[in-house]
């Protein structure tokens, strides 16, 4: 990767308002040179909380073709440096998550290695996804969170939960539906 050294990071500049306008325009050009400006941070920041480079690697090209496909949404009126960082956060917050579960797997299997003991590799999926569900759950904002809980634990239809916490029954769809989203995009 080429762009910043390590001590440019520090005093790193933010992409100009200009140049982020152009991103979310579709411009080519301005999405090689923010690549260029900030893959290196972006890939040493992530390995930093990874401690793989190999994982570091993988989560930065995804960010940044995650960043192409929603330039739509950048806002050239805020920080990019501060936007792009709290993605790479997430992305390296959910891999640690997705390998704690897999260790755990893991763990399970070792132990439980008895076929006609150990239960089915079904259950195992159910039990993977549920704790992805969970975390993806514990993710959300507590608006979503609580509508999402009302109707999925206590069965509660959209208007019901509507009239139970005095807002719009499209208030409440518009949770759920970015719920599932959320929990959908942790399950991939």
């Amino acid at each position: 990767m080429k762009g910043c050294t390590k001590t440019n990071i520090l005093i790193e500049n933010d992409i100009s308002p200009e140049m982020l306008v152009l991103l979310r325009d579709g411009s080519h050009a301005a999405y090689e040179e923010i690549y260029l400006h900030y893959a290196d941070s972006v890939h040493r920041f992530i390995e930093q909380l990874t401690r793989s480079g190999e994982a570091a690697r993988e989560i930065t090209q995804e960010i940044f073709v995650q960043l192409w496909e929603r330039r739509a949404q950048v806002d050239p009126a805020r920080s990019f440096k501060g936007y792009l960082f709290t993605i790479a956060r997430n992305a390296a917050i959910n891999f640690i998550e997705h390998q704690k579960v897999r260790g755990k797997y893991l763990e399970y299997s070792l132990h439980n290695n008895n076929e006609s003991v150990g239960p089915s590799d079904e259950a195992m999926i159910a039990s993977e996804t549920a704790l992805l569900v969970e975390i993806a759950v514990s993710r959300m904002p507590r608006q979503r969170k609580k509508i999402f809980l009302m109707n999925h634990e206590e069965g509660l239809n959209p208007g019901a939960i509507a009239e139970r916490l005095h807002v719009s029954k499209h208030t409440v769809e518009s949770h759920l539906a970015t719920a599932k989203k959320e929990i959908k995009k942790m399950l991939e």
